[in-house]
């Protein structure tokens, strides 16, 4: 009987997900054609499939200026192709300046090591294809999406992978072909369905999951992992089908070189698979050593003066990919105004920095106390009330109405602080600053906050797998017993020593300073779909007919961190040395 109540569910499920696919299929279809009438000319694009190397069929007046001079004045980054070895390069993000900078990282990386380039793109994405052939890319893999058929069996595949009554944290771990997808598909149900967090499985994230699986089975279908390709360049490893090639690649012993940044960049290196689960931006322990002796043993301290500018300049605790979203000219306040403001009592303050529901849930891999982000604000905002030993003052991050999660917790914190005297959402006419003059503690699940308080003195706690989790110094919370018996003695927890907040200042100092050499190509713009295109393109154009690859710094860095053995370029200019052989790639 059971059998066959699971039976009927399964048939149910599948019936969704099937409606769900298609209306998805039908969506895209829609938005290619939208696209197709609006940005291609049909008589070049005609052409364009008789002879791709000759027309483009891109209206784009900017763009068909900056594809005209490309060939001509990248003459001196002409590479010679090595046939017998292979380097991938993927545009699967249709955005101009990811398509850009995962182009000129590959032609500037195969400088260095002069492979065969294959370029994988999406089949449709013909401005990614004009813009590869320029370049003298002319070899492609296209990546298809599911026919009718495909759809039904993938469905199918999915659904027989799970039970109808599985929870999230046991789908999490589901693998296909050794490949975590469960992990990875729940990672882009939130961060596309803008659903912060699920109980059990439903038939959006199987539609996801089987979605995932066609991706993985065509990757191996077309023998993109053989023994004559090498490397791969993809700047985005997270959610799929990113994280699904991502994982491929390394398991099949491919190195994947991964850009971090935009116009002030650095490249990532990974060379085996159990650095799947380390994001972009996590350094190694060994580069981290190596910075902060330099810094402890020398007499001009840098970092330290680099600090006491951003306090100066009043630039702390502002991400420089959101500036725009920051208002200026906000007051600042020391201790005893902000205990005065809010009407409190002298006790220690605490600010919670809620991390953003349906962005950098699984970065760093599988969690290990909370789920997902949501759920771990739950937790905390649960807890706080009954925490009255201290003062509490919620940070909102800036992006989270850009970011639109379906669900939120505002509401329930305009409540607490109605409630609870002790309970204060920070003002957003009040510069972070004053958050140094005034916190004690600073709380996060995985973000930034939990390093970079404790770089100016402030004691912080942090729950989940981040980007500073793997250096010894600064230490995760186990478990939520430990959780529970910290956030109980918070009022009682003992200043940070002087040695604490210098490794905290370094590891800020490689991340915002170190990881940053200028590549001559790259313009600085929006990341967001907001970008102006043409403009983009204008500027590019302007770069390339200056560039001059001898006087290039990112070149330059980069022949040192492949010399070198390097996890990361390092601008080794602003560190004063002249080599650094780290080996650290799985430090």
């Amino acid at each position: 009987m059971i059998y066959f109540i699971n039976f009927l569910k399964k048939i149910n499920f599948f019936i969704i997900c099937f409606f769900i696919f298609e209306k998805k299929t039908i969506r895209i279809n829609i938005e290619k054609i939208s696209y197709f009438l609006k940005y291609i000319s049909i008589t070049k694009y005609v052409l364009f499939k008789i002879n791709p190397n000759k027309f483009n069929p891109i209206k784009s007046n900017a763009f068909n200026k900056f594809i005209k001079i490309g060939n001509f004045n990248l003459k001196n980054c002409k590479i010679k192709k090595n046939i017998k070895k292979v380097m991938l390069i993927e545009n699967f993000i249709n955005h101009p300046i990811y398509t850009y900078t995962n182009l000129v990282c590959a032609l500037l990386i195969n400088k260095i090591y002069n492979y065969n380039l294959i370029g994988i793109l999406r089949k449709g994405d013909i401005k990614a294809e004009v813009l590869f052939r320029k370049f003298k890319i002319k070899k492609f893999i296209f990546i298809k999406e599911p026919n009718f058929f495909e759809r039904l069996f993938y469905i199918y595949k999915a659904i027989s992978l799970i039970n109808p009554k599985m929870k999230i944290e046991d789908f999490c771990k589901l693998k296909y072909n050794k490949i975590d997808v469960g992990l990875s598909s729940y990672d882009t149900y939130i961060r596309y369905t803008k659903v912060p967090t699920l109980k059990e499985v439903d038939a959006e994230i199987l539609v996801i999951l089987a979605s995932c699986l066609h991706k993985i089975d065509f990757f191996k279908k077309k023998k993109f992992f053989n023994k004559n390709i090498k490397k791969s360049i993809q700047s985005e490893t997270v959610f799929n089908p990113l994280n699904s090639y991502f994982q491929l690649s390394l398991i099949n012993k491919i190195e994947v070189y991964s850009r971090c940044l935009q116009e002030e960049i650095s490249i990532r290196k990974y060379t085996a698979w159990n650095q799947r689960y380390l994001y972009r931006y996590n350094i190694s322990q060994k580069m981290f050593d190596y910075v902060y002796k330099n810094e402890k043993n020398s007499k001009n301290k840098v970092i330290y003066k680099y600090f006491k500018k951003g306090l100066e300049n009043k630039s702390f605790g502002i991400d420089p990919t959101i500036t725009y979203l920051v208002k200026k000219n906000k007051k600042t306040y020391n201790k005893k105004e902000i205990l005065n403001i809010f009407k409190w009592k002298n006790k220690p303050i605490v600010c919670f920095f809620p991390n953003l529901l349906i962005d950098r849930n699984f970065h760093n891999g599988p969690r290990t106390n909370f789920k997902d982000n949501y759920t771990w604000t739950k937790f905390l905002l649960n807890k706080i009330p009954e925490l009255r030993n201290v003062n509490w003052i919620i940070k909102l991050h800036p992006d989270e109405k850009s970011y639109k999660a379906k669900e939120n917790f505002l509401n329930e914190i305009r409540f607490l602080v109605k409630k609870y005297d002790h309970i204060k959402l920070f003002p957003k006419n009040i510069n972070n600053i004053s958050l140094i003059k005034c916190v004690d503690v600073a709380i996060t699940s995985h973000g930034t906050a939990g390093i970079e308080y404790p770089a100016f003195g402030i004691n912080s706690i942090y729950v989940d797998n981040s980007t500073y989790s793997n250096l010894n110094f600064i230490k995760m919370l186990k478990n939520k017993k430990e959780i529970i018996s910290t956030l109980n003695k918070i009022h009682k927890l003992k200043p940070l020593n002087k040695s604490n907040i210098l490794k905290c200042q370094t590891y800020l100092y490689i991340q915002q300073v170190l990881l940053k050499s200028k590549c001559s190509l790259f313009p600085k713009d929006d990341i967001s779909r907001k970008i102006n295109e043409e403009g983009f393109w204008n500027k590019c154009n302007y770069n390339l007919k200056k560039f001059d690859l001898k006087k290039d710094v990112f070149f330059r860095m980069l022949n040192l961190q492949i010399k070198y053995n390097m996890r990361h370029t390092l601008n080794t200019d602003k560190l004063k040395i002249k080599s650094l052989n780290l080996n650290d790639y799985s430090d």
